[in-house]
């Protein structure tokens, strides 16, 4: 038996009534919708997170070696452990939100149709609308081809996820002279590592050696378009079930004639899930705290030309 249970905060007085399979299946459809943008928002959330401890450790160490030039081979440790945990701790968040993003089985079975299997796509699997596939693959094939960046990340996600830490050489310089006093810390790869990395020879040049500050810059803003194309393809589907949820809430509530009240659904006679969509505030939140995607890489910090401009 279904049911939906009106309780009185005020004196804990119930009222219940009996709901069709129909009404209770659209209410777990529509929470399931608003609890899976939960958690991808989340992810990315934590994609971000990952992201800002990193660069802001990076800059702890690049303030450090400032300080003095007496770098021994326990600091060097110190220094390719912490950026060691960080950097494929947010390599790996990242490949959890580009598998949710979109992952596509292997085919084994040539003769079976595309359609009949679609790929592990986030935005389908919440608007269950065959037409994101497609927009969810143009956007991918165009962030391959025009973000190298990207391309060398997920190669070294991939390296360090099987093979050998990212990080394990670095190199730092100071310099101070009459223009002003600058500091050096890169953490680079030359043409060679990237090669055994797996990263294709026609998107690298010889002569060139790559910072992993940009590397990593360049895969979180890749992630961060896919999220983008994310939230605009899912929400329409988002409000739709926060509305038809609120709406069968509203209307139990208005019956009862409780002024103040909350109210459960009971399936199959003893699931209880709660009416509720206040959780989903967190969302709201979450897309103000992550609403501008920015290639940190473009940023630079310059009070002198601040002042000047």
């Amino acid at each position: 038996m279904n049911q939906f249970i009106v309780t009185n905060i005020e004196n804990y007085e119930e009222k219940v009534y009996k709901l069709s399979e129909n009404i209770v299946e659209d209410f777990l459809k529509s929470r399931k919708v608003l609890s899976n943008t939960l958690k991808v928002e989340t992810l990315y959330d934590q994609v971000i997170e990952a992201h800002w401890d990193f660069k802001n450790k990076l800059n702890y160490w690049n303030m450090r070696t400032a300080t003095s030039m007496l770098l021994d081979y326990n600091v060097n440790h110190e220094i390719r452990s912490s950026l060691n945990r960080l950097a494929f701790n947010l390599l790996n968040l990242g490949k959890l939100y580009l598998d949710w993003h979109y992952f596509e089985e292997p085919n084994k079975n040539k003769k079976k149709s595309k359609n009949n299997n679609p790929p592990k796509t986030l935005a389908y699997d919440i608007t269950k609308d065959e037409a994101v596939i497609q927009k969810v693959r143009e956007q991918r094939k165009s962030i391959f081809e025009n973000n190298n960046l990207y391309r060398i990340a997920c190669k070294l996600r991939g390296y360090s996820q099987h093979s050998a830490l990212p990080i394990n050489k670095f190199r730092t310089n100071n310099i101070n002279n009459a223009e002003g006093f600058f500091i050096c810390f890169e953490i680079f790869y030359e043409y060679d590592e990237l090669i055994n990395f797996g990263v294709p020879k026609e998107i690298l040049n010889e002569s060139d050696t790559i910072d992993l500050k940009e590397i990593i810059d360049g895969y979180v803003y890749a992630i961060g378009q896919k999220h983008t194309l994310n939230r605009k393809l899912i929400s329409d589907a988002v409000e739709l079930a926060r509305n038809n949820i609120n709406a069968l809430t509203n209307n139990y509530f208005n019956f009862s004639g409780f002024n103040k009240c909350y109210g459960q659904i009971i399936s199959k006679g003893i699931v209880k899930h709660n009416v509720d969509t206040e959780w989903f505030d967190v969302v709201n939140y979450l897309q103000k705290k992550n609403c501008f995607n920015i290639n940190h890489s473009n940023v630079t910090f310059d009070s002198f030309s601040a002042k000047k401009s």
